[in-house]
């Protein structure tokens, strides 16, 4: 861009600060604490037709009255004005938007106060976004958040119904990508894909397959490209979770860490397999097995043992398989306890129940 054009627009810019500076000693004295530039204006990534982006922080209703938008020059400008539990709730990183609370020119403070004010609350959102343990949990809200909206979209038949979730779908996982990363969008929109692609933990050809989701011939071929980066994204889920098992099984376990696990495996699935067994009753027999599945699974997430799969055993045409299928990974649980020196709780006799839980 020329010079005169740059120059043009930064005058432009000051005339409308001014105006509003004006209109706030005409009508809302005191009413605001503080205005600073945001957006390309700020970062210098502005181009001919970019408006201004002003972060004005109110401290009662009056200034509403400066709030405007309007069409200069054929730029559209949007002049409004937040209060500072706006700022506050952006502190606490809820989401990769919180840029003007580290990136602001500002313009005008009330009073010293009221900066210090902003910057104690910029310094609270940079402590937010290097806590990692609960950025990751954040993060993957938006993830299982995508894994719902995908469930949706693939069920629509038409592009009215269908797009919505498609939005919903990459804003979410937009949102998973930068908070696991414990990062944000310094630019805006126009800049997402060049700053995701810019991550350190990303899906394997991610930006190849998320820009294939805005460009498609009719809705099966965005439906297939959708199923593709979900996959990418579940694939990069899945082996995320496996270097953190990893990571947990390097831990030395005790007999005290797998105390109970055994025990209420066999408590709470055993004898509803051998009844649904006596039943003929296909259901309870798949949701008892399913469920003991899931409770291997959290055991492997918490303790990085081996992995004990048994739901990919299961048989649906002979019932009397499924109780061996359950006791393989029961059997494969005792291998477990036996390694790390846990003894399973079980008595031949009422007695000595009695002896051992008393005593």
């Amino acid at each position: 861009m020329d010079p005169t054009t740059i120059h043009l627009l930064k005058k432009r810019n000051e005339r409308i600060i001014n105006l509003v500076l004006k209109k706030i000693e005409l009508l809302c004295p005191g009413s605001v604490d503080l205005i600073g530039i945001a957006g390309s204006f700020e970062s210098g990534d502005f181009h001919k037709n970019s408006d201004l982006d002003l972060c004005i922080i109110a401290n009662n209703e009056k200034a509403r009255v400066l709030n405007k938008c309007f069409i200069l020059n054929d730029i559209g400008f949007d002049i409004y004005c937040s209060k500072w539990n706006r700022l506050e709730a952006m502190a606490q990183y809820p989401n990769p938007y919180v840029s003007k609370l580290l990136h602001l020119d500002i313009v005008y403070s009330k009073d010293d106060e009221s900066k210090k004010k902003y910057m104690d609350l910029r310094q609270e959102l940079l402590k937010n976004i290097s806590n990692k343990a609960a950025n990751e949990l954040k993060a993957y809200n938006f993830y299982n958040q995508a894994l719902k909206e995908f469930g949706k979209f693939i069920l629509c038949e038409d592009a009215d119904s269908l797009l919505p979730h498609l939005f919903e779908i990459s804003t979410n996982i937009e949102n998973f990508l930068f908070l696991l990363n414990n990062s944000y969008l310094r630019a805006g929109i126009k800049r997402v894909i060049e700053e995701l692609g810019n991550l350190k933990e990303l899906p394997e050809d991610f930006i190849k397959y998320y820009k294939k989701i805005f460009v498609y011939k009719d809705l099966i071929d965005l439906k297939g490209n959708v199923t593709v980066l979900m996959k990418s994204l579940l694939t990069f889920v899945s082996n995320r979770e496996s270097e953190k098992i990893k990571k947990e099984s390097l831990k030395q376990l005790t007999p005290e860490d797998l105390k109970g696990l055994y025990e209420e495996a066999f408590s709470n699935w055993k004898g509803k397999i051998e009844e649904a067994k006596d039943k003929n009753d296909f259901y309870s027999q798949f949701m008892a097995i399913a469920s003991c599945n899931k409770f291997y699974n959290e055991i492997q997430n918490k303790y990085g043992i081996g992995l004990i799969k048994i739901l990919d055993k299961y048989n649906p045409k002979e019932i009397d398989k499924n109780i061996e299928v359950f006791e393989s990974g029961l059997n494969e649980l005792s291998e477990i306890y036996a390694k790390y020196g846990q003894k399973i709780v079980r008595y031949n006799s009422f007695e000595e129940l009695e002896k051992d839980y008393i005593l």
